[in-house]
């Protein structure tokens, strides 16, 4: 199986740049230009350390969806006054006029 790969490469203006490609070759991640080869080199090796350190910040239970109505939201909070509630409401106005609320889990 083909693994990523790290791009190391000349722009235009004579600077060097390094990119991370997928197995199949979309690039992921473009560095900004350093004025050396060998400055491009560590920042590959520096990008290396950092991304198999990294932990896992999992965000994907933070939001919580609540209600998404064309109601006034004073109306909407009334309705969820039952619910146990343990995070910050936030509201978002949708194009079609509607307001979806979200509970900010922490």
């Amino acid at each position: 199986m083909s693994e990523g790969k790290f791009e190391l490469y000349a722009d235009r203006s004579g600077k060097f740049r390094f990119r991370i490609k997928s197995a199949d070759g979309q690039v992921i991640y473009e560095s900004d230009a350093y004025p050396t080869r060998e400055d491009c080199l560590e920042g590959i090796k520096v990008m290396k350390h950092i991304v198999c350190q990294a932990p896992i910040e999992d965000r994907t239970e933070q939001v919580r969806y609540l209600m998404s109505s064309m109601k006034p939201m004073e109306i909407m909070l009334e309705t969820l006054k039952p619910i146990d509630l343990d995070g910050e409401i936030i509201a978002q106005k949708n194009q079609n006029g509607s307001i979806t609320l979200y509970e900010v889990v922490k």
